[in-house]
């Protein structure tokens, strides 16, 4: 109080007259306001930073368990980046933490996510927590086109023991926005205005007009005979047609040897590049930038495609998924199956094939 009441004494002094009016009381103001900036870090719930999902507080991804108070089973999602540009690569994880003992059914994400390409995954090997496990499915994405895109939510099931009733855990939906890299106004700043136009000078030496014209004569034969053997080699070999390098690819990737996981992984992604390939050459409809649900969906709308060829093209397109990303391992009859498929979606639906049936439909409905 005596340095408040010498500040306003101070205050209060004028030079022409010194006297000494009474303190004003200022200084009970200033002490609540000094006491509840002290007092605002010790009110609880004010702690920034720390966000918990549920009840209890739940260990960070990687860290061990520290009581009961984590639940069973913990799923979580998430990319490296919510705003990306046209030809970014996305990281998309999802991660599941759940105690030991639980019989934990994770679903294959890849075939879900609609808009962005999936360009590859990998499946890391488990992580072992003391009494919890940590698995992750982790998927690189590439968007081609503007705008706003979402990834659905993973519901990962799981039971204690066999015949005990099955839970699940969900992850949020995750939106990730999609931006262009040129100027909103169409400007281009790297793009500079051309140079005026400038006279030439023909003031050059016969000589060099003669040795321009020996120059563009040789030229223009050498033009002529490499068109000539061009046309020459093209009719020499012809292009084969799309059924036909499907089934030299398919023939081709029968030798490989299947008795190592890894080579059945990459014998898979062979497989379903074939199949993709020949329905782009005979479709036209670019199936190997397409996620399986994208070529499902637009598909149908083209002809020389039945209801039994969509189901077999399903049925490929989602088996093959199931190894290519989710990490199934099939067995022999599996891959027979798989295999199978893609030679009959080629078979019937060959040029020949098509136009065969085609005429048989039209002379029965002559008849």
């Amino acid at each position: 109080m005596t340095i408040f009441r010498f500040a306003a004494m101070a205050r209060d002094f004028h030079p022409a007259r010194a006297v000494v009016r009474p303190a004003r009381r200022t200084a009970f103001p200033v002490i609540v306001l000094v006491l509840s900036f002290l007092l605002i870090p010790a009110v609880p719930g004010c702690n920034k930073g720390e966000q918990t999902s549920g009840k209890g507080k739940y260990a960070k991804p990687g860290e061990k368990s520290s009581g009961s108070s984590r639940p069973e089973l913990e799923v979580r999602a998430g990319v490296d980046k919510a705003i990306a540009t046209t030809g970014d690569k996305i990281t998309y994880t999802v991660e599941v933490d759940y105690k030991k003992g639980l019989k934990v059914t994770i679903p294959e994400v890849g075939a879900e996510i609609a808009g962005l390409r999936v360009v590859d995954s990998e499946t890391p090997k488990q992580k072992d927590l003391g009494d919890r496990i940590l698995e992750k499915r982790i998927y690189y994405l590439r968007a081609d086109l503007v705008g706003s895109y979402v990834l659905p939510q993973v519901e990962v099931k799981y039971r204690e023991k066999s015949g005990a009733k099955e839970k699940s855990a969900t992850t949020s939906k995750i939106f990730i926005e999609v931006k262009s890299v040129l100027p909103k106004d169409g400007s281009a700043k790297d793009i500079r205005d051309i140079k005026p136009i400038s006279r030439p000078d023909y003031g050059m030496s016969p000589y060099l007009w003669i040795g321009g014209g020996l120059v563009a004569l040789v030229l223009m034969a050498a033009i002529a005979l490499g068109i000539g053997l061009k046309r020459r080699k093209s009719k020499e070999n012809i292009m084969p047609l799309p059924h036909e390098a499907a089934y030299s690819a398919l023939e081709k990737l029968r030798r490989m040897n299947l008795d190592d996981p890894k080579e059945i992984r990459l014998f898979y992604f062979e497989l379903s590049g074939i199949l993709r390939a020949y329905i782009e050459a005979r479709f036209g409809l670019n199936a190997t930038d397409l996620t399986s649900q994208e070529i499902l969906a637009r598909i149908k709308y083209y002809p020389g495609l039945g209801n039994e060829e969509r189901v077999l093209l399903r049925s490929f397109l989602l088996g093959t998924d199931e190894v290519k990303f989710a990490g199934k391992m099939p067995s022999e009859k599996d891959i027979e199956e798989n295999y199978e498929e893609a030679l009959q979606v080629i078979q019937r639906t060959t040029v020949e094939q098509v136009a065969e049936e085609t005429n048989d439909d039209s002379s029965r409905s002559a008849a």
